[in-house]
């Protein structure tokens, strides 16, 4: 019995891949409160007792689809590259094209879903925050933020970022929005001058040059 029970798994397993994209694809499209597994299983071809096999619930299956989307939901341009000379816009314009709206709605239904009982989504969106706000931490800190400030940076500016874009999704209103953006960067800008302004005070000196 067992035997034949690992055998299927191992037949199966190579559709969980396709299932979780099928899923994603829909609620990117459609919003998770659409998502029906039997529907699911129509779509990919399975049926509902093989996705089952693979998701044990729903809630499961969500959780993954978080990973697979959410993860780059407001995708965070590589910060660890030194040649961007402004990734504060970068994210800002990524959010704002089709592609980066579908990402974020996403993430505000499910910010809004995790916050009820469902301890599986809750955790799945936790975790992607928590990535995003590590991320961004660490390119602050490479522009010169004092280390004990850029975990509150972080966490400030990716608020500020998905409020601004939550409110452009619901309002459409392009021009406010960038107006709102515009500000947020000049502050961001202006505490990163200040960074490098006290970098500059702190740097030891030279050696003295000897007189002749």
């Amino acid at each position: 019995m067992t035997d034949h029970i690992d055998g299927r798994r191992r037949r199966f397993e190579h559709r969980r891949g396709e299932i979780v994209a099928a899923a994603t694809a829909h609620v990117l499209e459609h919003g998770v409160g659409s998502l029906s597994l039997r529907t699911l299983a129509r779509s990919v071809g399975i049926s509902h007792a093989t996705l089952l096999h693979h998701f044990s619930n729903r809630e499961a299956l969500v959780a993954e689809v978080v990973d697979a989307a959410i993860a780059r939901a407001l995708s965070l341009p590589d910060l660890e590259a030194d040649n961007r000379p402004d990734p504060l816009r970068d994210i800002w314009e990524r959010a704002r094209t089709p592609h980066g709206r579908q990402h974020v709605r996403l993430f505000v239904e499910l910010t809004g879903i995790s916050m009820y009982s469902e301890t599986a989504v809750r955790a799945a969106v936790a975790r992607s925050m928590g990535e995003r706000a590590q991320a961004l931490a660490a390119g602050v800190a490479r522009a010169g933020c004092p280390a004990d400030e850029a975990a509150a940076m972080s966490a400030w500016v990716l608020s500020a970022l998905r409020g601004l874009m939550a409110e452009l999704l619901v309002t459409g209103d392009e021009e406010h929005a960038d107006a709102a953006f515009e500000d947020l960067h000049r502050t961001v800008m202006d505490r990163a001058a200040g960074w490098t302004a006290q970098a500059r005070h702190e740097r030891p000196a030279g050696p003295p040059i000897p007189r002749t």
